[in-house]
């Protein structure tokens, strides 16, 4: 059955281009090279993920390990993988039996599955750390974060599935740093030229696109996201998502309760019973909040699509949204903020240029305190976290 493409699609071929190289089972086929270091990165290689077949050739020279063809059976969403060219920089096995490397660079990546095809122009991970002893590998499937990297960048992907046009993915990276343990405490990523086709799309997906007037859909995402282990507190900073020729949305926000002991449980594979969870939902707390959208287009583009398919134009959209929009704040149970956020969505939708909505709370509220709210009394939320929604400002 066709499967839609997706923008997480784009993430899971990156995660598992990654996680290809890290994935490990104790049993090996490949044929030894000769040279401890390259057989660990066959040995990392050689996993649940894709089992070494063969390479066509190996160049050991003093800081530099070179494969040629290396060729992998797939084990999950692709039968094969083949990498053309594999570089290892100052590749080393310390005495404790971790791999490391100053850099692996990938060269012409590509995958084939039943459904879904693949190609990745280059990929380098730099200053990667990982364990390989046996308690390591079982471990490494679900707690993938034993694996360290400082840098990592993808070049050049293109995801297909079927007989659809493919998705490309122009650049990703990632940089971690200040490392606490295994967990990077500063993470900055970027998603450049993210380009969706509408004939990569379902066919409900092509028709909402070809409505909203695009030939295709072409993002760009970046965001910087901080722990502070001393204070508890993660914080992401301008996370940003913008569609080209459709608007931007960038959103902040600080939660508090993220100690390195919940850390370490939420990276636990192990903590799994509902006792833990709501142990979770109690320590998080939300400090603030903030989310904003510029338009360019995307609002328009929709008030007039929804028009059309009411028999009217853009007033017949907006006409509907404000006749039924009171209805459902109505559940809120709040007048104040209802008649807050459609005098906001009003004025956006009359002359769109930006809509933003806040959170910042007194004090920190825990999400057990919220989660219970939303089911109890959700008139109490915009109070509590004292929310406030603007438009034009």
């Amino acid at each position: 059955m066709p499967h839609p493409i997706r923008p997480s699609l784009v993430a899971d071929v990156a995660r598992l281009a990654l996680v290809s190289l890290v994935m490990t089972s104790p049993a090996h086929a490949f044929t030894s090279t000769g040279d401890e270091v390259a057989d660990a990165f066959l040995t990392i290689l050689d996993g649940r993920h894709g089992a070494v077949e063969d390479y066509d050739s190996v160049s050991l020279e003093d800081g530099l390990i070179v494969f040629s063809g290396l060729k992998l059976e797939g084990k999950s969403a692709f039968d094969n993988l083949a990498i053309q060219t594999t570089e290892i920089t100052n590749g080393a096995l310390s005495a404790s039996g971790t791999f490391e490397a100053e850099e692996i660079s990938l060269n012409g990546i590509a995958g084939q599955g039943d459904d879904v095809a693949f190609t990745l122009e280059h990929l380098t991970m730099s200053e990667l750390s990982a364990p390989t002893g046996d308690d390591f590998l079982k471990r490494l499937e679900t707690t993938p974060h034993l694996v360290r990297y400082r840098e990592s960048e993808i070049r050049a992907a293109n995801i297909q599935l079927e007989d659809r046009e493919p998705v490309s993915l122009g650049r990703a990276y990632i940089l971690n740093e200040d490392y606490q343990g295994n967990t990077p405490t500063k993470s900055q990523f970027i998603i450049e030229d993210l380009h969706m086709p509408k004939d990569a799309l379902d066919r409900k997906e092509k028709r909402t696109l070809e409505g909203l007037g695009y030939e295709a859909a072409t993002f760009d995402v970046r965001g910087f996201m901080s722990w502070s282990p001393e204070e508890g507190t993660v914080d992401l900073d301008d996370l940003s998502v913008d569609l080209q020729d459709g608007g931007s949305l960038r959103m902040s926000f600080s939660l508090g309760g993220f100690t390195e002991e919940l850390m370490a449980s939420l990276q636990d594979p192990d903590t799994e019973d509902s006792s833990d969870a709501m142990s979770t939902l109690q320590a998080l707390k939300l400090n603030k909040f903030s989310a904003n959208f510029e338009d360019n287009s995307l609002t328009q583009r929709a008030l007039k699509l929804r028009g059309e398919q009411l028999g009217g134009d853009e007033s017949t959209a907006i006409k509907e949204v404000e006749t039924t929009l009171p209805m459902m704040l109505s559940m809120l149970n709040n007048e104040a903020f209802s008649k807050s956020i459609q005098s906001a969505l009003s004025t956006f939708m009359e002359d769109p240029q930006n809509l933003s909505i806040t959170a910042t709370p007194p004090q920190p509220v825990s999400a057990a305190e919220i989660l219970g709210l939303v089911l109890l009394s959700p008139q109490m939320i915009p109070t509590l976290l004292n929310a406030k929604v603007s438009a034009n400002q």
